[in-house]
């Protein structure tokens, strides 16, 4: 990545507070972008809150000489998309960047998975990603510029053990598709990511 600079950029990035987002965050603050570090602190599975992971990374991107600002929406709210791009507009005057890898695990498939565990990821996963991505999307137009990074996996190609997060992530390809479509001529890049590795998330605990 030798020569890469997003200086004057302004990135957000859910699901920054631990694991890969954190990494995300960081890397986005040594290449000189500002960057709003979204994060609920919620458990594995999606419940619960804490500013503490949100905290850190900005502590951690300041610290290196970078600059920052914490969010702790709930970004599969309307009201969480918007929070997190209207912090880094209010904050930092713009939004370039918006990298969606809020997530969560609801471990179960067929016969014992219900409906309910379809619901808890497509709303971290699949609505988080459009929240943020319908707030962003008007500044992308007017300032004909964005990037949109939407957090995939090779669980999408099938998992015996979790249906729903599965179903979840394939739908990161449509969104991805079509808002590349429908971008037009617009300088606006839209683009999947699906990493293997072993995260929290994927750890069979509810921390």
């Amino acid at each position: 990545m030798s020569g890469l600079r997003l200086d004057g950029r302004v990135a957000a990035v859910t699901g920054a507070g631990r694991g890969i987002g954190r990494a995300y965050a960081l890397l986005l603050g040594q290449l000189g972008a500002k960057v709003v570090v979204n994060d609920l602190g919620g458990s594995t599975l999606g419940t619960g809150g804490d500013a503490a992971p949100a905290d850190e990374v900005v502590k951690q991107i300041e610290a290196a000489g970078g600059t920052a600002v914490a969010n702790y929406a709930d970004v599969s709210t309307v009201e969480g998309g918007e929070s997190v791009v209207g912090t880094a507009v209010e904050r930092f005057g713009t939004i370039d960047i918006v990298v969606n890898n809020a997530g969560n695990m609801v471990w179960g498939s067929l016969p014992d998975a219900t409906i309910d565990t379809l619901e808890a990821h497509w709303a971290v996963h699949v609505r988080g990603s459009f929240n943020t991505l319908h707030a962003a999307w008007p500044h992308f137009l007017e300032k004909n510029y964005g990037r949109a990074i939407l957090t995939t996996s090779i669980g999408m190609f099938g998992l015996t053990d979790n249906l729903g997060y599965a179903v979840a992530k394939a739908s990161m390809l449509g969104m991805a598709k079509t808002l590349t479509v429908q971008r037009k001529d617009a300088d606006i890049n839209i683009n999947c990511i699906a990493p293997n590795a072993m995260t929290r998330i994927s750890g069979r605990t509810d921390e």
